[in-house]
């Protein structure tokens, strides 16, 4: 998981960004709702910041809401996505 604050690492192959079902990120200048994922091209750097509780993220190349056949986007909330690397999560 990316903490706000952080950045992929260089060459890092970033399919894109979930953004939880209970945040909302600024993606370049528009405010979008979770649940979505924000879609970047391949091998680019992102770097996520926290402003007033909304993610600030680098404008993406696409915005994939929940039910999207290519990226599943559950509504899964940020507390729910912490707790990934301690149980096994169902898709």
């Amino acid at each position: 998981m990316l903490r706000a604050g952080h950045a992929t690492p260089d060459r890092w192959d970033c399919k894109g960004l979930l953004i939880p079902a209970d945040r909302t990120a600024l993606n370049g200048t528009t405010v979008n709702a979770g649940p979505i994922a924000l879609k970047y091209r391949d091998f680019r750097r992102v770097r996520i910041g926290l402003k007033d509780g909304v993610y600030q993220c680098p404008r993406s190349n696409g915005v994939l809401p929940s039910g999207h056949v290519e990226f599943v986007t559950k509504e899964w909330t940020h507390a729910a996505l912490l707790s990934w690397s301690r149980r096994p999560v169902e898709l």
